[in-house]
């Protein structure tokens, strides 16, 4: 198993050994990846490490440009975005996922404590930030069911 590296020369989180080499590796393990979006480093490594475990493949962004590039490049099989991003929204980054790959689903994972409906209605689910770990784990499984199972 190779070592988890969690950073990039663009200033993104990236787990594995390179985006590329880890994009490669999920798909021969069938692995599903996932992008998550947040601009709080802890809480990133903390959901690479949460997920990679997990059995995911995991891609991170500290900010809403570089994951909507990151998205872009390589449609991830689902993504977790926080709400208070440098740049734009959680919110008008999922609008802008939705017009690239519309049913990529979409895990809004923030500390916001309110979202208008028509905010909430571009997410396939909404968590607020602080519950079970366990939840983010479950909630992305029944959303990106693994094969076979």
């Amino acid at each position: 198993m190779s070592p988890i590296c969690l950073t990039d020369t663009t200033g993104s989180r990236i787990l594995g050994r390179t985006a590329q080499r880890g994009q490669q590796d999920a798909e021969d393990l069938g692995r599903r990846t996932i992008l998550c979006v947040d601009d709080d480093p802890v809480v990133l490594s903390l959901q690479g490490a949460l997920l990679t475990a997990a059995g995911f493949s995991v891609i991170t962004s500290r900010n809403a440009v570089e994951g909507l590039r990151l998205f872009s490049a390589a449609v991830p099989d689902a993504v977790v975005l926080d709400y208070a991003l440098p740049g734009m929204t959680g919110a008008a980054l999922a609008s802008q996922m939705r017009r690239t790959a519309g049913d990529v689903p979409l895990i809004l994972n923030s500390g916001m404590v309110t979202v208008s409906a028509r905010e909430a209605a571009l997410f396939d689910r909404v968590l607020p930030k602080g519950l079970a770990p366990a939840l983010l784990v479950r909630v992305l499984r029944e959303v990106v069911p693994f094969p076979g199972g």
